[in-house]
């Protein structure tokens, strides 16, 4: 595959799954947290989200690193 299109197939799917969270009422910067730490080509096992408001990130099915300060 070029990897033109694949990236642009990448973004639709961001695009996709970023819109399908915001109709949850689930703020654009956590939906892009949550499409980015979710398994994929890269990370299969997918990453770790590292925020101070784990309580957003609940039951969005991502792994979550608590910050305190």
């Amino acid at each position: 595959m070029d990897a033109r299109l694949w990236v642009e197939e990448a973004e639709r799917e961001r695009a996709a799954i970023v819109a399908e969270l915001s109709r949850d009422e689930v703020g654009p910067g956590v939906a892009a947290a949550v499409h980015a730490a979710r398994p994929n080509l890269t990370l299969p096992d997918g990453a770790l989200v590292a925020t101070a408001a784990p309580d957003l990130y609940a039951g969005l099915g991502v792994g979550i690193m608590a910050l305190s300060c």
